[in-house]
């Protein structure tokens, strides 16, 4: 955890302070008496089914407090903002039942602190995902992630406790997923979020993978996880625990594309693997290079490009991936993107491009950027087929596959990417003008 500035505590403890005044405090006497606004927000629950309200001087102090501690990033990350008001309410109220009030801003801090620690756990995930099949395995793994089967006995070796939910008809309900499962930590809703985004990138890896291998790109596959109604195939359901308990949560869910094999595609020992492998680990790297990070922004948008069923969208998606690594507002779109892209592509150690088709290749990207540019800027919707589509998405599949075989190569920041593409560019340019 981190410390709180001089200043910080100073205007914890004001706001805390002021919190337990009579002005700060409504004693309804009757029902006209209870505030409308931020009704829920504003009560405090009281032993003996009684009930105060923050007055609206009140709630500006209660939110102060949950303000600096949340700004002050005081759990690292652990926690959020929600976890904190949660916390802190629970601290008034059992400090206004008992008649105290805090001295010290380290009381409060130290008070909630207590709380928040009791939410911070190891949470585990399992979740429904689709577009992908298991070819003669019941499962592989991703990283820290894995792909499964599931069944009771999952749940059963685990340790967990699912008495209380009827697993065998839930599972028999969603028998046409495939699952993923993986480990994070912080409070319920902060871990829910990491695994989500860690999730999200696993499956736009082997997204990539399988746009890299495939002559239409990533056209041919949808590949997601299911945590929300929009990503469902009717009601599904996924599950979650705690280290510290492991009783079971199920949440329920109320998908278009073939099945990508991941087991011949990722399990031959090829480079193409190597490289698919390296991937996993700088997406779920904690501290990354200028470089990787890139790359972990660029699976982001591939991720949600291949799943967008607007086919503009998914144009203008991809070039978002282009931009996480070549900057282009201020340069011509030839030496900003055409350079970038075409040098990556050719020479970038995969050769997914023939030398010969150098020229060709950047004159296919600069018109795929003005398709872009008349989506953005002109918002016309209706110029861009299927193909265009297709094969831009294979070459940006390429092309952060040929990035991750940079960062093996020790490569760390854009500028030393960009110093490279613009030399190779130039070679090429020379050839052509002989």
């Amino acid at each position: 955890m981190t410390t709180l500035t001089k200043k910080d505590k100073r205007t914890l403890l004001f706001a805390a302070k002021r919190l337990f005044k009579v002005n700060a405090l409504l004693i309804p006497n009757s029902i006209s008496d209870i505030p409308i606004k931020q009704y829920f927000q504003r009560e405090l629950r009281l032993p003996g089914n009684r009930s105060v309200f923050l007055t609206e001087s009140g709630y500006e102090h209660f939110r102060t407090v949950v303000d600096v501690i949340d700004r002050a990033d005081f759990f690292e990350g652990m926690a959020e903002s929600s976890d904190i008001w949660k916390a802190w309410r629970k601290v008034v109220e059992t400090w206004i039942s008992n008649g105290l009030e805090p001295e010290r801003a380290d009381e409060v801090v130290q008070a909630i602190a207590d709380l928040v620690a009791q939410e911070i756990d190891d949470h585990t995930f399992v979740v429904p995902l689709f577009g992908i099949e298991l070819d003669g395995v019941d499962s592989f793994a991703l990283g820290a992630m894995t792909i499964l089967r599931m069944s009771v006995d999952m749940f059963d070796s685990a340790g967990v406790k699912h008495d209380h939910a009827d697993v065998p008809r839930l599972l028999e309900l969603n028998k046409h997923y495939l699952w993923l499962r993986g480990t994070t930590r912080g409070s319920p809703s902060v871990a829910q979020h990491k695994f989500s985004e860690q999730a999200t990138l696993t499956v736009g890896m082997v997204a990539i993978t399988a746009a890299s291998m495939y002559e239409w790109g990533a056209s041919a596959f949808r590949i997601g996880i299911v945590m929300t109604p929009e990503g469902a195939i009717g009601r599904s359901v996924w599950f979650s625990w705690p280290e510290r308990d492991r009783g079971l949560t199920t949440h329920f869910a109320s998908p278009r594309g073939q099945p990508f094999p991941v087991n011949t595609a990722l399990g031959n020992g090829s480079d193409m693997a190597r490289m698919v492998y390296r991937a996993f680990a700088i997406l779920q790297a904690s501290d990354r290079t200028q470089l990787e990070e890139a790359i972990a922004r660029a699976v982001y948008w591939y991720s949600d490009a291949h799943r967008d069923p607007v086919l503009v969208m998914k144009l203008v998606k991809y070039w978002s991936c282009i931009e996480a690594f070549f900057s282009f507002e201020e340069e011509a779109i030839t030496d900003g993107v055409s350079a970038g892209l075409a040098s990556i592509l050719v020479f970038g150690g995969f050769h997914f491009v023939p030398p010969s088709e150098y020229s060709a290749l950047k004159k296919q990207i600069v018109d795929l950027y003005n398709l872009r540019s008349r989506a953005v800027h002109r918002g016309s919707h209706q110029h861009t087929t299927e193909r265009d589509v297709a094969q831009f998405s294979q070459w940006v599949a390429w092309m952060i596959i040929s990035m991750v075989g940079l960062v093996e190569q020790g490569y760390t920041t854009l500028k030393e990417v960009k110093a490279q593409t613009d030399r190779l560019d130039r070679v090429e340019e020379r050839k052509g003008e002989k």
